[in-house]
């Protein structure tokens, strides 16, 4: 089966703890989104996030010190980000 992931899709999906058999194939632990995912709009900025935005409240439930964060221009802000096809 071949998927994307869409960040959009995963508002309403709780975190997974990773087991050691868990392959990560990317991680937002860089200065910029991984190779091959695809930025539109303005809600993800430029980069992963390593904190919170202004008004903000805390974002916690990720590991690691880059995540996506759509609070860039609070509730203005749309977009999409879309990963590369990957197979499972």
């Amino acid at each position: 089966m071949k998927c994307r992931f869409g960040v959009a899709f995963a508002v309403g999906l709780s975190f997974v703890h990773l087991k050691a058999e868990n392959v990560v194939f990317a991680d937002f632990e860089g200065g910029e989104y991984p190779n091959g995912w695809i930025v539109k709009g303005d809600a993800f900025g430029k980069s992963p996030a390593t904190g919170i935005f202004l008004k903000q409240q805390k974002v916690k439930g990720f590991k690691g010190k880059g995540f996506v964060n759509t609070f860039v221009r609070q509730d203005k802000s749309t977009g999409s980000l879309t990963s590369p096809e990957f197979t499972i």
